[in-house]
Order: structure tokens, then sequence, then C-alpha cells
């Protein structure tokens, strides 16, 4: 689910070895961000049989420009 704190998700691949994927928030992580997070991803892993999956939910107020550039960016909130 996205929700209005999600700042950006970042999403990358290593063939269908390992999964990364980041959520960039507005405000200090909580509980719910990362029981969100695991969902997503328990998705992805349903259809992608990937061995290795790395969840990250990090608060950050940086540009975007200054996020982790290595991840396809997938979405953003104006904010």
């Amino acid at each position: 689910m996205i929700y209005p704190s999600i700042r950006a998700i970042a999403v990358g691949f290593e063939g269908e070895r390992k999964l990364k994927v980041i959520y960039y928030l507005d405000r200090e992580p909580i509980q719910d961000d990362y029981d969100n997070i695991s969902e997503v991803t328990t998705e992805v892993c349903g259809d992608i049989n990937f061995t290795d999956v790395e969840e990250i939910c990090i608060f950050s107020i940086e540009p975007f420009s200054k996020l982790d550039v290595r991840h396809e960016v997938v979405t953003f909130s104006p904010n």
C-alpha cells in the first residue's frame, strides 16, 4: 500500500537471485512500515522466486537526486 508518509520506493533486482526494496519515509519508520514492506515483498516473491530479499525503511528528507540511485525509483510523493 502507498500512503502519504512514503516519499519514494526504490526497487533493485539481481536477476532472480536478490530483491531489494527501499521505502524512503518523511518520518522515522514504525512497525506498520515494516509490516507493509513485508507484505509488498511477499506478493512479489509469490510470482518470482527470489532467494534473498532485503527490505529497508529509511527516514530521509534528502532531495530525490540524493537517494540511492543504484535502484529504480518506482514512485515518489511530490510533497
